[in-house]
Formats: structure tokens, C-alpha cells, sequence
């Protein structure tokens, strides 16, 4: 539920982490093609969402979508930016899916 709502929460963590975050860099991390994304995806799942104000019933409300976003990135950063390092640091910017496992240290 939150992949599209990642990106946006990654740049806000970064903003915020290295002192940039105002609202205005905040609201250059709005990705209304991201947003649109989920919500047809979860549209398809057959949940319905809504784009301002309370959930309906049995749905979110994307400000939850959002909060859950940030919250996993929050808890995944190191993760996040070691792969990122090693992406920067890798030939042609390219790692397999193992090496990047192994760069966030979720393999064994």
C-alpha cells in the first residue's frame, strides 16, 4: 500500500535529516504520478481511498497512506542509503538483487 507514497518519504527524510526541510522543498517532493499509482492500484484491490479528509468506510485516507510511508522509511533508512551508496559506488550504477539484499544486510 505505501510503494507510491515511498519516494515522496524518502525526500522528506532527507530534506529533513539534512536541515533543507521547508515548505517549500516539501512540496517539491510531491509526485502526483506516484500518488496516482497507488490510488488506482488500491482502487483495483478493490480499496477505496481518499485524497483529503477522513477514510471512508473499510478505506484509507491517504494522509494514513502517507504517515505509513514515512514511518517505514523512518525505520529503513540505513537500509536505504547503504544500497544507495553502493549503487553510487557500483560499475554503471547497477547491483543484482542479491548484492543489494546484502548491502542493506537482509540476507544471510
Amino acid at each position: 500500500m505505501v510503494c507510491g507514497a515511498a519516494g515522496q518519504a524518502a525526500d522528506l527524510h532527507q530534506l529533513a535529516k539534512s536541515g533543507r526541510l521547508t515548505p517549500q522543498t516539501a512540496s517539491l517532493t510531491v509526485a502526483d504520478h506516484d500518488k496516482q499509482m497507488t490510488l488506482n492500484i488500491l482502487t483495483a484491490a478493490g480499496v477505496q481511498v481518499t485524497e483529503t479528509g477522513p477514510a471512508p468506510d473499510g478505506g484509507l485516507a491517504w494522509d494514513h497512506v502517507m504517515a505509513t510511508a514515512q514511518q517505514r522509511v523512518d525505520g529503513e533508512w540505513d537500509r536505504i542509503t547503504a544500497v544507495a551508496e553502493a549503487l553510487l559506488a557500483a560499475p554503471d550504477f547497477t547491483l543484482t538483487g542479491t548484492q543489494a539484499a546484502q548491502f542493506a544486510g537482509i540476507t544471510a
